[in-house]
C-alpha cells in the first residue's frame, strides 16, 4: 500500500514528506532568473521545518522566507488572508510569500485546528505537481476571532518577530539559523531596521 504525503501528514511524519517535497520542487521550472535561489531557500526553510515544526506557525515561517529571499534581492510579498481548502469545513486565516503572485507556503503542513495538507510552491500543489486549487484570500478582512492573525496583520515584520515570549531576539535567531549563508554579513539589528516598517499584504482574489 502506498503512504500519502496526506497520510505522512496525518501521523506528522514531516521527514519523509519533506524528502518528497523537495525532489517534487528541484523538477519545477521557473521563469525566475534566480530559480536556484528561490528553491534552495525554499528547501533550506523546509529542512528547519522538518526539525522544529511549529503547530499554526503560519505566520513566523512566511516572515522567514520574506526576509531571505529579500535579502538575496528576489522580489516577493508577505500575505494573509483568509484561506479555504477543500478538505475543511470553513475557512482559517493564513499567511504565505507571493513571488510573481504564485503562492508559496509551507507552513500548510501543520496548520492549527486542521489536518495538515501538502505544501505549495509556485502555485503547485507538491503532492500531485498539479495547480493548487486552495484558495488564498477569499475574504475582504481577517476573522475577527482570531487575534493572533490579527496581530500579525497589524504590526510590522519586526515588531512580529520582536513579540516572542521568549525574547526579541528569539525569532531572529531561527531566521539567521536557517540563512546563514544568506544573512552571513547581517546582524539582528541591522534586519529589525529593514523591517521595521515592512507589513503584511491582505490577499483578496479578484473578481472577474
Amino acid at each position: 500500500m502506498v503512504i500519502t504525503m496526506k497520510d505522512r501528514l496525518r501521523t506528522k511524519s514531516f521527514g519523509h514528506v519533506v524528502t518528497k517535497v523537495k525532489m517534487e520542487v528541484n523538477g519545477i521550472k521557473l521563469t525566475d532568473k534566480k530559480d536556484n535561489e528561490i528553491k534552495n531557500t525554499y528547501n533550506t526553510i523546509l529542512d528547519f521545518f522538518a526539525n522544529k515544526p511549529m503547530q499554526g506557525g503560519c505566520h513566523f515561517f512566511s516572515a522567514a522566507m520574506y526576509i531571505l529571499l529579500q535579502e538575496q534581492d528576489i522580489i516577493c510579498n508577505l500575505m494573509i488572508g483568509e484561506v479555504k481548502d477543500d478538505s475543511f469545513p470553513t475557512s482559517f486565516s493564513h499567511s504565505w510569500v507571493e513571488i510573481d503572485e504564485q503562492v508559496y507556503d509551507i507552513a500548510i503542513m501543520f496548520p492549527h485546528y486542521m489536518e495538515g495538507q501538502p505544501p505549495v510552491f509556485a502555485g503547485i500543489d507538491l503532492d500531485n505537481s498539479e495547480k493548487s486549487t486552495r484558495k488564498y484570500g477569499i475574504n475582504d478582512k481577517l476573522r475577527i476571532d482570531d487575534k493572533v492573525a490579527q496581530n500579525a496583520f497589524n504590526l510590522s515584520v519586526s515588531d512580529y518577530l520582536d513579540g516572542h515570549p521568549q525574547g526579541k531576539d528569539y525569532l531572529w535567531k531561527d531566521i539567521f539559523k536557517m540563512g546563514k549563508r544568506i544573512l552571513k554579513d547581517k546582524t539582528i539589528e541591522e534586519l529589525r531596521e529593514t523591517y521595521k516598517d515592512r507589513k503584511r499584504v491582505l490577499k483578496l482574489i479578484k473578481e472577474n
